[in-house]
């Protein structure tokens, strides 16, 4: 999600059989398109355009989800540019994140993961408590301060109710 320049997709692309990278951006999907041309990856890559999971259909499932969400707080009226999409996260930064929290889970399969890349300017408890409640357990599993006044931290929540489940013929 949120694909932007392609990096994240282009390196899952070198292993994976197939990743699908997605952009609200048109401008970000044409440069995704670009440098996963250029470092031989496009063959194994999908690119759409569109706002979160809505371009795609509700029965696909994803071993590994990735986003880096747009996490910075900014006034709700000011939509901005294409640029400012990928950091403006609404009036207190989450609106983004809840709206990815809510959806994410029913794309992810049995035993994939996800992770969430977000600031602690975004209320980090909030989101792992958004995300266990939707049966995932989440964790922070890196944080990392910036020089300016926050901190970034990336979660990892995996789809552990599969976990216990039996499969039966």
């Amino acid at each position: 999600m949120g694909t932007g320049c392609g990096i994240l997709g282009i390196i899952a692309a070198s292993t994976a059989a197939r990743v699908v990278a997605v952009d609200i951006n048109p401008h970000a999907v044409q440069c995704a398109v670009e440098n996963a041309r250029l470092n031989r990856v496009a063959n194994r890559m999908l690119f759409v355009q569109g706002s979160l999971f809505s371009p795609i259909r509700d029965e696909t499932k994803f071993d590994l989800i990735t986003f880096n969400a747009p996490y910075l707080p900014s006034e709700p009226s000011e939509r901005g540019s294409w640029l400012e999409l990928a950091w403006k996260g609404g009036y207190d930064g989450r609106e983004i994140i809840q709206q990815f929290v809510r959806e994410a889970p029913r794309f992810v399969k049995a035993r994939g993961c996800i992770f969430l890349m977000q600031s602690t300017l975004a209320d980090v408890d909030r989101t792992l408590g958004s995300l266990m409640a939707r049966g995932l357990r989440a964790e922070v599993v890196e944080k990392r301060a910036l020089p300016f006044f926050e901190d970034v931290v990336l979660l990892r929540a995996q789809n552990v109710g599969a976990l216990r489940r039996v499969d039966t013929i």
